[in-house]
């Protein structure tokens, strides 16, 4: 039995509304850690298998085009120029994601759990809640879990991949949120390990900035280009600035596209991890602390991993949909 979050009177474990005062009620933690247990592995279809084959195969795509279009140029140096582009546009992206684990700690300064002695009963909570989680996700070894001190509630997800990831909890995440939406989060996080994101947007990113590469080579090998050069310097320079530019301009638009697609994909697999009225009401606490003035502006790689991040001037820039959309796109998801 517990106690309702309105009246004070005792209500069923399970009860969502008070048989008395009819106010909503979130499920407490042995119930809901009892729930995420009996129910059977969820097949999680994202990540390469399922949203990002259609980028890298139009990413591949435009290299090719690219490629014919500098061996049309140059025909000598063509090839050379296409893999030294597809290492050096991937290097940075992957050294980043290797280490990005060692970053957040630092960054963040980010305490972590000790999955063999936990210091207190909330740390024993979200051992089992993430254990619980990563099991019925499928994931072979259990996330590391860390808490950072934050006014904000948010949490993030980093790591190499599914043996070798992070899930983070603010402090003001933890200590504002029920449970139910607290394990609503860490299902959402879950969910990105599960689903490969950190991968795949390294791999978008990386073939984004191996196209940008390849198509500046081109630029500069053409007649125009190198006849311009002559007779103006500054002009030609311009121009180059302004094309390279709008390249990576398209395709941060396309990587930022995608983060927005992973979030709902990873909202809805929470909601099949947990439920959806948690994953709701976690995304309606979201707000609330949003429009409450508790939210802190992290850097746009922190972001970027982060549930809710500070939304751009245009949802075309966000990297997160707008916490309204989110959800009423689980609401339509699931609706009876």
């Amino acid at each position: 039995m517990k106690l309702c979050v309105s009246c004070g009177k005792e209500i069923q474990d399970a009860a969502r509304i008070c048989r008395f005062c009819r106010a909503e009620q979130p499920v407490n933690g042995a119930y809901l850690l009892e729930n995420v247990r009996s129910r059977g592995k969820l097949k999680c279809s994202g990540g390469i298998g399922k949203s990002m084959g259609i980028f890298v195969a139009a990413d591949i795509a435009v290299l090719l085009v690219l490629l014919l279009a500098a061996d049309a140029v140059d025909p000598e140096s063509s090839e050379i120029v296409f893999c030294f582009a597809l290492l050096f546009g991937c290097t940075v992206p992957f050294i980043m994601l290797f280490f990005s684990k060692t970053i957040a700690k630092r960054q963040f300064d980010i305490k972590t759990v000790n999955p063999d002695a936990p210091g207190n009963d909330q740390e024993r909570f979200l051992l089992e809640l993430i254990s619980a989680l990563a099991g019925r996700a499928g994931l072979p070894v259990v996330p590391e879990i860390g808490i950072y001190r934050s006014e904000e509630a948010n949490a993030f997800a980093t790591g190499r991949g599914k043996s070798d990831a992070l899930i983070a909890f603010s402090s003001g995440l933890l200590e504002r949120m029920p449970e139910e939406y607290a394990a609503a989060v860490a299902a959402h996080e879950t969910a990105h390990i599960a689903n490969g994101d950190m991968l795949t947007m390294t791999l978008l990113d990386g073939l984004i900035n191996s196209a940008v590469v390849v198509a500046d080579f081109a630029i500069e090998e053409t007649g125009w280009y190198e006849k311009t050069e002559k007779e103006s310097c500054l002009l030609v320079g311009i121009i180059h600035f302004v094309i390279v530019n709008v390249l990576m301009l398209a395709g941060n638009l396309v990587l930022l596209w995608f983060s927005r697609h992973r979030e709902f994909e990873a909202d809805e697999t929470a909601a099949c991890l947990v439920s959806p009225e948690a994953m709701i009401g976690a995304l309606h606490a979201l707000d609330e602390d949003d429009k409450a003035g508790s939210r802190t502006d992290a850097d746009a790689p922190a972001a970027a991993m982060m549930i809710s991040a500070s939304p751009a001037w245009t949802d075309l820039f966000s990297t997160h949909p707008s916490l309204e959309r989110r959800i009423r796109q689980i609401e339509f998801k699931f609706k009876k």
